[in-house]
This record gives C-alpha cells, structure tokens and sequence, in this order.
C-alpha cells in the first residue's frame, strides 16, 4: 500500500485522518511501524522527535485503507493513519498524534464485523507510559534520507 490519497476534487495528499470524522464502514488497517516522527520548533530550526515504544517492540497505528485510481489510470491501495488529541508525552511537541492500538486490539479492529462503538472506542490518546519521545537526527527532516543513520545512538 501507499501512504496518502487524493480526495476527490482536491489538491495534495491527505496522509492522516481527524478520528473525530472517522467514517464507520470504511475498509481499516492497522500500520505496523517502529515509530513515528514529529517535529517542534520554529520551521528553519524544527527538532525531530521519534516516539517509539521504550523496549522498541512494533507501534500499531489505527488507519483507513482504499483502492484508489491514479491519474493515468492504475488502480493501487492507499492509506491514511488516523489522529486524535496529544496524550502528555506528546503534547509539548504536537497537539494532535496517531491513533496507537495495543495488539490486542488489532482483529477487532479490522474486523468489517465490529460495531461502530467498538471501533470508535479505540480512536483515543495512547497511554502515556506507551510511548516514549526522543530527539532524532536532522536527517530526517528529508524524505530522501532513510537508513539506521537516521535514529543513530537511540537504539543502543
């Protein structure tokens, strides 16, 4: 899958979904990732931060999926991660983060089966001992960056 979609009749990529407006029968997912980044300060100095799981096991993130049809005509799969209110580890940084699902939660919440209530229950702030913050290197502020130099001394 590709991360982001182009909704129809707009402009740009849409790469995270508000929870508040999560729409209840869309197709979901679950992004396995080992963390997220997110960046504070003003835009010519912004420090990234990586929040990732303290023993660095797998985050899981809430997210919506869809085939989408590319402007020459493929068809491929898209999706977005949904985002709800900052918890306390991630508030002086941002004041919105991803929905973050415990692994417990991740079949039921891919399940077409599951209530609406069931699924909008999980679309909360992770526990604020789910999560840690640390700085990361400048080289992230790249897309074109991508290697271990990115999170260098943070996996020791």
């Amino acid at each position: 899958m590709t991360w982001g979609s182009v909704p129809k009749g707009r402009k740009g990529l849409t790469i995270n979904w508000r929870a508040e407006s999560f729409p209840p029968r869309a197709p979901r997912c679950a992004v396995i990732t080992d963390g997220f980044y997110e960046w504070r300060g003003p835009k010519e100095a912004r420090q990234p931060y990586w929040f990732h799981h303290s023993d660095h096991a797998l985050v899981l993130l809430a997210g919506l999926w869809k085939w989408q049809q590319l402007p020459e005509g493929s068809v491929t799969q898209v999706f977005v991660v949904l985002t709800t209110r900052a918890n306390t580890v991630m508030a002086p940084i941002h004041d919105r983060m991803p929905v973050v699902l415990d692994e417990s939660q991740v079949d039921t919440w891919m399940n077409p089966a599951t209530s609406e209530a069931v699924a909008r229950s999980f679309l909360r702030s992770a526990c604020d001992d789910w999560l840690v913050a640390d700085k990361a290197s400048q080289l992230v502020n790249s897309a074109k960056n991508d290697g271990p130099e990115l999170l260098a001394g943070l996996l020791d």
